[in-house]
């Protein structure tokens, strides 16, 4: 499982590593794959019923809540994903022939948020 986290990790590294993101690409990578994986949990929980904090709370509190959690996250996988294994994971990944994964890995995430929104839009009450 981690090698998994460090091979997303890397294709995030890549992406953000060329142009004006370059020097915080590591930093980028880290909060896509937390907020991707936000945005599946949610929708998960969603959709099954069981998030009562959408159903009782403000969207903004919402926010806030995603906020908090999000940095200690964000930390925790400072710590346990270094970033010069990122960047070695990073350069089996700047081969052409892995374009296709990249370009899944990135539809995956867009699709992710896309998914998200449309469960919030749909099962979210009017507030």
């Amino acid at each position: 499982m981690k090698n998994l986290i460090y091979n997303l990790l890397a294709v995030f590294y890549n992406y953000y590593g060329k142009g004006s993101d370059s020097l915080i690409a590591y930093e980028c990578s880290i909060f896509t794959l937390i907020a991707t994986c936000y945005f599946n949990v949610t929708s998960l929980f969603v959709l099954i019923n069981q998030v009562i904090i959408v159903k009782t709370i403000k969207s903004v509190y919402f926010l806030y809540m995603f906020i908090v959690l999000i940095i200690p996250l964000f930390y925790l996988f400072q710590k346990v994903f270094q970033k010069n294994i990122v960047k070695e994971c990073g350069i089996k990944f700047e081969s052409a022939s892995i374009t296709t994964i990249k370009l899944l890995v990135l539809l995956y995430v867009i699709f992710s948020v896309l998914c998200f929104i449309f469960i919030l839009a749909l099962f979210s009450p009017k507030l």
